[in-house]
């Protein structure tokens, strides 16, 4: 099995070398069930052109340090993502419900901040004033 750090070194590698919007793991390692014949499985999500499976080739060979592991990479646009919700696809439900988010650029987190914070404030006036 690979240890948890080196799963977040992988992940900090991506980060730094791809600026993704976000990575999230998922599957075994990600749900506390690993054996050592697991992968490990990450989504991510980026602006690219071009094939998703030659992208994620691209980043397996750049890594520096590579697991032991097989490393399983899905990589999709926000629009991708976006557009696949929208046609309730259970796989990726799945994983932005369950998987644990290794990495989040930045300007996603303060916007989810905003959101997060604007849904709070809609929530106290409709409770407390009424206001709907």
């Amino acid at each position: 099995m690979v240890p948890f750090e080196q799963i977040q070194d992988i992940s900090e590698q991506i980060a730094r070398r791809f600026q993704p919007q976000t990575l999230i793991l998922f599957g075994s390692y990600a749900y506390g069930q690993p054996t050592n014949d697991s992968d490990i499985d990450m989504l991510i999500i980026m602006p690219f052109s071009g094939s998703p499976a030659r992208v994620a080739s691209t980043i397996r060979m750049q890594l520096e340090r590579y697991p032991a592991a097989g490393l399983d990479l899905v990589v999709h646009t926000p629009d991708d993502i976006t557009r696949r919700l929208k046609e309730n696809d259970y796989f990726l439900q799945d994983i932005l419900t369950h998987g644990k988010v290794l990495y989040e650029a930045p300007d996603q987190r303060d916007a989810q901040m905003a959101i997060d914070t604007c849904i709070q404030m809609r929530n106290h006036l409709q409770q407390n004033l009424g206001i709907t």
